[in-house]
């Protein structure tokens, strides 16, 4: 029978990198959402995870709890590839639009 290796955990990035995480995980624990009286615009991705598609139809994606007024307006791909260069034109056009409230 071999003896088990005892688990050693590597640092993981620079000091200024781990206290940084650990700055942004407290402000995630401790951040309270607060109600606004105005019109927000939710950019909502096309392609969602199974979880919002299949358990909930919300199109605002829990916005509307926190903003009296809610404009939601689809945009290509999902979550995590809207910033990919091949979708950052049209991005740049929904952005300039909102800003420009159109």
């Amino acid at each position: 029978m071999r003896a088990k290796r005892p688990r050693v955990r590597a640092p993981r990035g620079t000091a200024k990198e781990r206290a940084m995480e650990q700055a942004s995980l407290k402000a995630v624990r401790e951040y309270r959402m607060k109600n606004y009286n105005g019109q927000i615009v939710v950019l909502r991705a096309a392609e969602q995870p199974w979880w919002v598609r299949w358990e909930s139809c919300d199109w605002a994606l829990g916005w509307d709890k926190y903003a009296l007024q809610v404009q939601i307006k689809g945009i290509d791909g999902a979550h995590s590839t809207v910033l990919e260069s091949r979708r950052a034109t049209p991005l740049a056009e929904v952005l300039r639009a909102c800003l420009q409230g159109e």
